[in-house]
């Protein structure tokens, strides 16, 4: 019995062990993690039910151990009470074998009883004696057997001692009841006239173990018949548990999705008890409100035209990126993508249409880049893309790319189609840059002179071409603009114009420049960007129209007579009433013939804003002033809506005469914008004239006027009165006229 109850500890033991080192039912979630609760629960079963089989098992050991040995104790009681009966005719007669064969006949089908013996009073002599095993080994009595004091009549001494196994060895005196002498003939004597005398001792060993057996038989039988009760009672529960828990256990993998930050879950589906439906409800809530902060931080960071991120976004991770670049020495570059001719688009087919083109461009640059990459859209039909981790090299790749996949793309509205090209300015973000809005001006005043130079093409920021000073695109850099718009530090440089078939007189190109820290020029492309940005141009037209008038009146007080060609933003269409009265008044205040001044106005600029454009040229040209329309050729398709400006001069865009000595197709460009000029009563300037050879073959061409370098570079003071009769034109026919490039030098930049 105790064997088998060590046992059964020892194999729960064993189970509890292997259930806390996770090898009993150690179902895993998916990915490694810790065991999942279905699993924990199954484990929790298994292990109290085997508690309470072990436990159970247990107790019927116990007690049914405890059964076999009262039962034993009671049994070799009533057997000493029949085989004292048995044995009394030993101790009667003095020939002892009859009652020994009588005692052995009785004995002979009882398997429990070991052995009987009988012993005389000493306890040292056997009167006689049953053994039902061979060789069974005869114990003396004890002494205290021996010693027993015989018991009032009615009780009975006996010992019992546990041997061995289930056997019980009973040894007790054999007595008889003694009569005091004086009491033979008391009929009436009592109890306490009797006494008992000890005539002998009874010894036998009464084995139960057949019983036992018998019972550990059917204490098996029961243990097993239990054990299957419980294991069916596991795999009912185990099965109620999983049905229980299948609806928890299915948002396991939404849940997963969801800590991948994967919101697009549903969790409203399926069953489960109580608990469970709230906490789909609960999680339910909780996406909800994810998917509204997350649509409002889409809002709120991307254009909601495009789906690009927007400005605020991208100038974040721009300035995140620098703090990469300069911690782990990368470089990255920055892309400044603005369309050519949007707002001829507009203006033909409308916003509408414009709209499609910004989107669809989006996505064409969206293709063209990178997916560790980022593209915002600024403003308007401006792009900026972040290229990560790329030299100069690989960024002029990206450009390059760029520049081929839109000049491919023809937008379509209605019957009308649109060719399109971007202006790409390109700025590398490295540890030198002192921070990203550094890089994001030098980009903007990249793409800026990109679009002076035809568009269509990128342009890397070069120092020398587009200066910018540290931090130029700063609040502070436009204060100072502020400032110098107050206190003028800005200041002209004038480039000569030259008439190439009549004596025109003097005339000159105004050149903006801003007079940085330490007496340096910096160039528009540099500045005017961050104009733009922090909405100052107007305030850079008004000071240009007063300094120009000023300028004017100081050379006429002079005694010469001279035209100033002056540059002006897209802005003064959108305040043309502003600009018509200052205008008037400087030309009153100064006392100027209006035919001196005359306005220039990118084609593009004018073409955005057609309507406007003619009614302020028209105003303007009340006041005797003169329109140019600057950078001619760029927009070339704007050549139909040409007869509507009533312009006084086109200035041929440089990109055509710069290279027409070695392109036809330039040269073919510059003759066909002469023709349209002509027949529109209109004069032509050609621009960026670099040599003698081009300047003789622009007059041949019909070409009206010409400036460049092979005429005069830009400088800061007017060139003598003499300059313009050197420079006659039969001269530079002829060959005989000698290219005038004395004066200081500055650098040709994009002009104001």
């Amino acid at each position: 019995m105790n064997r088998w109850l060590r046992a059964g500890v020892d194999r729960l033991a064993s189970q509890q062990h292997r259930w806390r080192r996770g090898e009993l039912f150690a179902t895993r979630a998916p990915g490694g993690g810790n065991r999942s609760l279905v699993g924990r629960l199954l484990a929790a079963l298994v292990v109290t039910s085997l508690c309470i089989y072990v436990a159970a098992v247990a107790g019927l050991w116990w007690s049914g151990g405890r059964l076999i040995e009262d039962s034993a104790r009671k049994q070799a009681v009533q057997w000493l009470a029949e085989l004292d009966e048995l044995g009394t005719p030993i101790y009667a007669t003095r020939r002892p074998e009859p009652a020994m064969r009588a005692l052995s006949a009785r004995l002979k089908n009882v398997p429990e009883i070991i052995y009987v013996r009988y012993y005389d009073a000493s306890g040292g002599r056997v009167l006689g004696e049953y053994t039902a095993r061979a060789r069974e080994p005869r114990l003396a009595l004890t002494a205290e057997t021996l010693s027993t004091a015989p018991a009032k009549p009615g009780n009975r001494p006996y010992q019992l001692a546990e041997l061995d196994g289930a056997r019980v060895r009973v040894t007790a005196p054999v007595q008889v009841r003694v009569l005091a002498p004086d009491a033979l003939l008391d009929l009436a004597h009592g109890p306490a006239r009797e006494s008992m005398k000890v005539i002998g001792f009874l010894d036998f060993v009464f084995d139960a173990g057949a019983q036992q057996a018998q019972f550990e038989r059917s204490l098996i039988g029961g243990s097993l018949a239990l054990a299957l009760v419980f294991g069916v009672a596991v795999v009912l529960g185990r099965r109620k548990i999983r049905r229980a828990m299948a609806p928890l256990t299915e948002l396991q993998e939404p849940l997963a999705r969801l800590a991948r930050g994967d919101i697009d879950v549903d969790m409203s589906k399926g069953g489960g008890d109580r608990e469970i439906a709230a906490i789909r409800e609960a999680l339910n809530v909780t996406i909800t409100a994810l998917k509204e902060r997350a649509d409002a931080l889409r809002r709120a960071e991307c254009d909601a035209l495009t789906g690009l991120v927007n400005q605020r976004y991208f100038k974040r991770q721009l300035a995140l990126e620098r703090s990469h670049v300069e911690r782990d020495g990368e470089t990255s570059a920055v892309l400044c993508i603005d369309l050519d001719r949007f707002r001829a688009v507009n203006d033909v087919v409308g916003d509408a249409a414009g709209d499609r083109l910004l989107i669809q461009v989006a996505g064409l640059l969206r293709a063209r880049i990178r997916d560790n990459d980022l593209l915002a859209r600024f403003e308007g039909d401006e792009f900026i893309a972040l290229i990560r981790g790329v030299n100069r090299d690989g960024a002029v790749k990206v450009a390059r790319s760029i520049n081929h996949v839109v000049q491919e793309f023809q937008f379509a509205a209605g019957e009308e189609r649109f060719p399109v090209t971007v202006s790409i300015g390109i700025a590398m973000l490295d540890a030198s840059q002192p921070t990203a809005e550094v890089a994001l001006a030098q980009a903007a005043a990249a793409c800026a002179l990109a679009k002076t130079r035809g568009g269509n093409r990128h342009q890397v920021h070069d120092g020398d071409e587009a200066k910018l000073s540290p931090d130029s695109n700063s609040p502070a850099w436009s204060r100072y603009i502020q400032t110098a718009i107050q206190d003028n530090a800005l200041k002209f440089v004038y480039q000569p114009i030259l008439g190439l078939h009549d004596d025109a007189g003097e005339m000159y190109e105004l050149l903006l420049r801003l007079v940085a820290p330490g007496g340096e020029l910096v160039s528009p492309t540099a500045f005017l960007p961050v104009a733009d940005r922090f909405g100052l141009l107007a305030e850079l037209d008004h000071w240009v129209i007063r300094r120009a008038c000023e300028e004017l009146a100081r050379v006429r007080a002079g005694g010469r007579s001279a035209t100033f060609f002056v540059n002006l933003s897209g802005h003064v269409f959108e305040e043309g009433e502003v600009l018509m009265r200052i205008v008037g008044e400087e030309l009153a205040r100064h006392k100027l013939p209006g035919e001196h001044l005359v306005f220039e106005i990118t084609e593009q600029a004018a073409i955005r804003q057609l309507d406007r454009a003619r009614a302020v040229v028209e105003g303007i040209g009340k006041l005797g002033c003169r329109f140019a329309l600057d950078d001619f050729g760029s927009g070339f398709s704007s050549l139909n809506y040409l007869k509507h400006l009533p312009a006084a001069f086109i200035k041929i865009s440089g990109t055509f005469v710069h290279n027409m000595m070695s392109d036809a197709l330039d040269e073919v460009m510059v003759r066909s914008i002469v023709q349209i000029a002509n027949a529109l009563g209109m004069q032509t300037v050609a621009e960026s004239v670099e040599d003698r050879e081009t300047l003789q073959r622009i007059a041949e061409l019909g070409v009206s006027f010409a400036q460049g370098h092979a005429i005069a570079r830009p400088a800061e003071a007017l060139p003598d009165p003499g300059f313009f009769a050197s420079h006659r034109w039969f001269r530079a026919r002829t060959g005989s006229s000698k290219v005038n490039s004395s004066g200081p030098l500055v650098r040709s930049a994009r002009k104001r």
